[in-house]
């Protein structure tokens, strides 16, 4: 689990709160704003709050763009999995998560959040062999 491996760009804001991972929140409404994740591993989830001002978020892995998704809840939910990679090429990769400025016509806002991110490091499949496990 990640925390403070995030690198933030435009304004953000940040606040204790329950609930949240480790007991605190970042969110930004700046369209110039984006937080980067670097890391080393096959796949990545982002966690956030959900909510009834939230707004949509680009999601780009390796400066390619991936997705849009909207963080929208009509009531809120914290540490909420908004993004799943999926399977990716072991190795290194950066993912960014762009505030659009964006929103859904049931949200009253365009914030995006940051809690954590989690990250699969090593995936192993075990397949048994006859009665061996064979790790791949």
């Amino acid at each position: 689990i990640l925390k403070n491996h995030y690198s933030y760009n435009g304004n953000w804001k940040s606040a204790a709160q329950s609930g949240a991972f480790d007991s605190d929140n970042h969110w930004s409404d700046d369209n110039q704003a984006s937080y980067s994740i670097s890391f080393t591993g096959k796949q990545i989830a982002l966690y956030g709050a959900k909510d009834y001002n939230n707004g949509i978020a680009g999601i780009y892995i390796d400066d390619k763009f991936i997705t849009d998704v909207d963080l929208y809840s009509p009531k809120r939910e914290e540490s909420a999995c908004y993004f799943d990679s999926g399977l990716l090429p072991d190795g290194e990769h950066k993912i960014t998560v762009q505030v659009t400025g964006r929103k859904s016509e049931a949200s009253r806002g365009t914030y995006i959040t940051a809690d954590y991110a989690r990250i699969i490091l090593l995936r192993k499949t075990l397949l048994m062999v006859g009665k061996t496990p064979v790790f791949l």
